[in-house]
């Protein structure tokens, strides 16, 4: 089935009246627009950090997380690591990543 088919098929809107007709003409539209403005999963450092686990051990608190980074727009995703303990958390080797995104879950079949 192509993109175009599938969108028909989604379309929940007859076209029965022009009132429907106007509904599934913007409901394909906005299916296309949407095909070609992907959302951005890449967040900016400076703008958000990662959100460690974290985990209370012996009264102190250690936290840790890892994600997708990139260290400029040009350079290839690596895995980055964020940790550190009681409140006070840095990035794995000091390298900080400008780009960084959740590690997307694994479906299983």
């Amino acid at each position: 089935m192509t993109r175009e088919e599938q969108i028909k098929t989604a379309n929940p809107y007859s076209g029965s009246s022009d009132v429907e007709f106007g509904k599934m003409c913007g409901f394909q539209s906005g299916a296309e627009w949407a095909d070609k403005n992907p959302a951005n999963p890449w967040i900016k450092t400076s703008e958000r950090l990662p959100t460690p686990i974290i985990e209370m051990v012996e009264g102190e608190e250690y936290g840790s997380v890892f994600v997708i980074g990139r260290t400029s727009k040009w350079e290839s995703p690596e895995l980055h690591s964020y940790f550190g303990y009681n409140g006070n958390y840095r990035w794995e080797d000091g390298r900080i990543p400008e780009y960084w995104m959740p590690i997307p879950k694994l479906t299983t079949p």
